[in-house]
């Protein structure tokens, strides 16, 4: 998975929460923009991001083996869930 790719994806599902929850569209995040200070998910629709990407990269997420704030921007995610993860 290259980072190009997982960042669309994640850009994506955040578009799509907004979106169905009546929000002005979002524009795509930048790799070190926080989640959480923009307001574009809340609790709940980090869970639901976090759900997603389980699915899309075929593993399992355990939470508590990362620091909280290295899942709040898109390089956080990506180095701790994809860079980190050893390849198959």
């Amino acid at each position: 998975m290259n980072r190009h790719d997982f960042y669309a994806v994640i850009n994506d599902f955040i578009c799509d929460i907004n979106n169905s929850q009546g929000e002005d569209e979002v524009k795509p995040l930048q790799e070190c923009d926080n989640f959480f200070d923009l307001g574009v998910l809340n609790s709940l629709s980090m869970v639901r991001l976090l759900v997603r990407v389980e699915e899309f990269l075929g593993l399992e997420i355990d939470v508590t083996q990362y620091e909280p704030e290295s899942l709040f921007t898109l390089r956080g995610m990506y180095e701790a869930l994809v860079a980190a993860e050893p390849a198959p």
